[in-house]
């Protein structure tokens, strides 16, 4: 059994825990808890807002782009590398530290943050990089916030990762719950602050706001973070080579990583392209399809050879002792599909709200306040009920995902004449935040309550991931949607010209006769009522996939393998 000086050299993290047993670990407590606690929900809060904040900024992002029909790779950008990496971090953090780890994940969001706002408008992004992207700015800025959603997909994992490492077992349940209701929060709080920015000033500040306060979270964490954390028996101090040594990096899985990165970010993409740049018949899009599909098979394959046969020296992304487990299986299913109406709601509702109903950007993020507040709300309420009262978590499950179908196909019901703004909606807002608030916290919950303590690190990346993959394949599915309806039906009463100036920019509405525009909005409407019954269908998979993880006695919080 390996013991404290083959940590030094290098050796295995998880040796010392065999060793010296996990319950050894020595949790952090008092005011550091509270500060800590702080610095990981404020660095979460910021890098969830950047997938939402940029919803109700949308449309004047993109109008200075001269690009409305491609204004979805705004936030698709950002969603390509948040999604890829989550799970990477986290696997990497058992082998380099969680420390590392998080401190490189903060720096980077926080530089990159900075940078795609340093320009007046994002046209003169290139100006930072080389001239070569003097024709294609717009691409420019795609590669930034590419970046930037590298660094936040660090600060999420971590986040996840942390957070149980921090408290003991019996505190789990109720700290993943304020973990959870801060990551609730901010995604449906980026449209309400994305707005006022958009109002108030310029949008640049979308980006810009992350520096203070990226700054104090980078500081915090730095401070307070031992650099042994969460093994008190390995040395406090620990130099640059030893943490990234050579034996280190000998353990990474760089075939299971680059296979998984691949997968995620050519299916995303795969997915945007169809129906707005190319048809879902092109060879692009077949064959960029093809290749993920490829990938995530090839991963699926790797990952079970390396865990049988790499002789314990190369240690896999994920465990497939973990993909054999039924009811975390179930979770996975039920999370990757919950992704898809969660963030489709949040991105495309702002947007009807401006282009249907008219409303500036700060009323359309006004608008969402009832799931602006609900959402944080049932997550914290998730955990009191798992944690407190003792529900199992799968009974609460299957009630999120219940409440998300019955939001969602309410939602759809939306009135499509009129440009005022339905009062059904503030109702059927709250059923959708209840329904994703629970599922958020109870899902993280019960996928730990199913799986062993030596897998809980990269299983809390792995859940992050896929929800946030399902989320950002659901959005790209929901804006093939909206642009193949629009496409088609425009025409009708369009003429070429017309049509091209509004797919540019909304602002060309109007400029369109009153019957006109009244005739086009009609067409958004409908489609975005499309939107929702297609989401529906997500959100009734979600609760469907919960039967695999159904046991005759469920197991609650106090059956958990921590």
């Amino acid at each position: 059994m390996a013991g404290e000086n083959d940590v030094l050299e290098g050796g295995k993290v998880e040796s010392v825990v065999e060793a010296e047993g996990v319950g050894e670990r020595k949790y952090i407590t008092g005011w550091r808890l509270h500060v800590l606690t702080f610095g990981i929900a404020l660095s979460l809060f910021l890098s969830t807002l950047e997938t939402t904040i940029v919803s109700t900024s949308l449309i004047s992002i993109t109008n200075a782009l001269n690009g409305f029909d491609q204004g979805s790779w705004v936030v698709t950008s950002y969603m390509l590398t948040y999604t890829g990496f989550l799970i990477i971090y986290a696997k990497f953090s058992d082998i380099f530290g969680r420390k590392p780890m998080v401190l490189v994940a903060l720096l980077i969001f926080t530089v990159l943050s900075i940078v795609c706002g340093a320009s007046q408008n994002m046209l003169q992004l290139h100006v930072h990089v080389s001239h070569i992207f003097v024709d294609k700015a717009d691409r420019s800025s795609i590669v930034f916030r590419a970046f930037q959603g590298l660094g936040g997909s660090g600060i999420y994992a971590m986040s996840m990762v942390i957070t149980p490492d921090m408290i003991p077992p019996e505190k789990f349940g109720l700290y993943m719950g304020i973990i959870s209701s801060v990551f609730a929060l901010s995604s449906v709080l980026g449209p309400v602050l994305g707005g006022v920015i958009n109002d108030r000033t310029t949008w640049r500040w979308v980006f810009l706001l992350n520096a203070p306060a990226g700054s104090g979270a980078l500081a915090l964490v730095a401070l307070i973070l031992p650099s042994n954390f969460p093994h008190p028996k390995l040395p406090k101090r620990r130099g640059f080579g030893k943490v990234f040594s050579k034996s280190a990096f000998r353990r990474l899985d760089w075939r299971g990583t680059g296979l998984s990165l691949a997968a995620s970010v050519l299916l995303v993409y795969a997915l945007q392209q169809a129906g707005t740049d190319f048809n879902w018949n092109s060879a692009k899009v077949i064959t960029t399809l093809a290749i993920s599909v490829i990938c995530w098979i090839g991963f699926v394959l790797w990952e079970r050879v390396i865990e049988k046969h790499a002789g314990g020296i190369q240690e896999p992304i994920f465990p497939w002792r973990v993909a054999k487990n039924r009811a975390a299986a179930g979770v996975f299913l039920s999370a990757f599909f919950t992704g898809f109406p969660f963030l489709g709601a949040i991105i495309n509702l702002p947007q009807r709200f401006q282009i249907v109903n008219g409303t500036s950007a700060t009323g359309a993020g006004i608008r969402l306040f009832p799931m602006v507040l609900t959402a944080p709300l049932a997550s914290w309420f998730s955990a009191v009920l798992i944690s407190v009262v003792k529900i199992p978590a799968f009974y609460v499950l299957v009630t999120a995902c219940s409440l998300q179908v019955v939001g969602l196909s309410l939602m759809g019901t939306l009135p499509t004449d009129t440009m005022a703004v339905s009062n059904a909606q503030y109702g059927y807002e709250v059923i959708m935040g209840m329904g994703f608030g629970l599922a958020i916290t109870t899902a993280i919950i019960m996928v730990r309550i199913v799986v062993d303590a030596k897998d809980q690190a990269v299983v809390m990346g792995a859940i992050t991931q896929i929800r946030v993959l399902g989320g950002t394949v659901g959005l790209a599915i929901s804006a093939t949607l909206l642009s193949n309806r629009v496409k088609t039906r425009l025409p009708e009463f369009l003429n070429p010209q017309e049509l091209a100036g509004l797919l540019r920019s909304s602002q060309a509405l109007k400029t369109f006769d009153p019957e006109i525009r009244d005739r086009v909005r009609l067409v958004y409407a409908e489609a975005y009522n499309q939107q929702m019954i297609l989401l529906t269908g997500f959100a009734a998979a979600s609760l469907l996939s919960l039967g695999l993880s159904f046991e005759k006695k469920a197991r609650n919080l106090d059956m958990a393998k921590l």
